[in-house]
């Protein structure tokens, strides 16, 4: 059975929340300071404007790495 967006981003971002940059991440994304650091600290929910902008976003980022390396 295939993962929802939610269950996909909040695993990455607690999969990854040793080498990510939290406080640049959330400017990136044009989040307010604490958005996702309260999510991977305190177990915040993430509400579904930033579950499908954090998703988009790694969605992007994956589709380029593959974009340049088939060049």
């Amino acid at each position: 059975m295939s993962k929802t967006k939610r269950q996909r981003v909040e695993e990455y971002l607690i999969d990854q929340k040793d080498i990510l940059k939290i406080l640049p991440f959330e400017r990136k994304l044009g989040f307010k300071r604490g958005i996702i650091y309260k999510f991977v600290k305190s177990n915040r929910k993430l509400s579904r404007y930033e579950i499908e902008t954090i998703d988009k976003y790694i969605i992007n980022k994956i589709n380029k790495y593959l974009d340049e390396e088939s060049d």
